[in-house]
């Protein structure tokens, strides 16, 4: 159950008044306008009517799914990235991203930057941690790779998609990041998630392999419960029929989304 409250609204006082139904509550920070409660699972069931009584309260809304701060986002989204400009999102055209996996070098990602901006993409993404099947692989070069991610994208009036890996990196991601990016094999860390979310700011989501839609759903609720400003769900692709393909697209999941 989710519980609306009036503009105005004291949220201490309300909550008070919904204990005292046997409400427990917690406040959903992702939402935008009038505060929202979610309502605990293991309260007591109280009829809507009763909890409409409460002073303060100014709708009651009976759960449609397990994630509802999912399913209020809007199609269309403005992202504002750092240097001033704006990228409307879901909007008339594309909006591309591009950029190396991993960024390896200054150089390198300086090249890629000015060869995105001159294709007409908006974002530069690139890895400064890449999470790797091999432990010999190149896993990226860090907090050095933020320093020239910025330097190259500000260069090129681009913004940034770059992947966090541990909630450990995520303030030095979010200071540069305009989309941060929570990989495939994390897309059920859980903590990860709820630290990212914390970091208020947009959201790529990449679904991982095999995870049904639900739960790809769900972890971004997971993200948006701990106030992320906007979820943007990225379809990986599934476990691939064979050696020569990295993954399936699964286009009837982008459909039912």
């Amino acid at each position: 159950m989710v519980i609306v409250l009036q503009e105005g609204a004291s949220v201490d006082e309300v909550t008070a008044a919904l204990q005292g139904l046997g409400l427990w509550t917690r406040r959903l920070h992702g939402s935008s306008g009038p505060v929202v409660l979610n309502v605990e699972p293991h309260s007591t069931q109280v009829a809507p009517d009763r909890i409409l009584a409460v002073a303060g309260v100014a709708q009651v809304h009976l759960p449609k799914s397990a994630h509802p701060l999912m399913d209020r986002q809007a199609n269309r989204f403005v992202l504002r990235l750092r240097h001033g400009d704006e990228v409307e999102l879901g909007g008339d055209g594309p909006v591309l991203a591009a950029g190396p996996c991993a960024v390896e070098s200054e150089a390198q990602i300086r090249e890629a930057a000015s060869e995105v901006a001159r294709s007409g993409a908006r974002l530069l993404r690139g890895g400064a941690w890449k999470p790797r099947t091999s432990p010999y692989a190149f896993a990226g070069a860090g907090t050095e790779a933020l320093a020239w991610l910025d330097a190259a994208a500000s260069a090129n009036g681009l913004g940034i998609v770059t992947e966090v890996m541990s909630e450990q990196q995520v303030g030095a991601v979010a200071e540069v990041a305009d989309l941060i990016q929570i990989g495939a094999r994390n897309m059920q860390n859980f903590a990860l998630l709820a630290a990212v979310g914390r970091a208020a700011k947009p959201v790529l989501l990449k679904r991982a392999r095999g995870a049904s839609v639900e739960e790809w759903l769900l972890a971004g609720e997971h993200v948006l419960a701990h106030g992320a400003a906007q979820v943007i769900l990225c379809e990986r692709g599934d476990f691939a029929t064979g050696p020569e393909l990295r993954g399936d697209l699964d286009v009837g999941a982008i459909a039912l989304l």
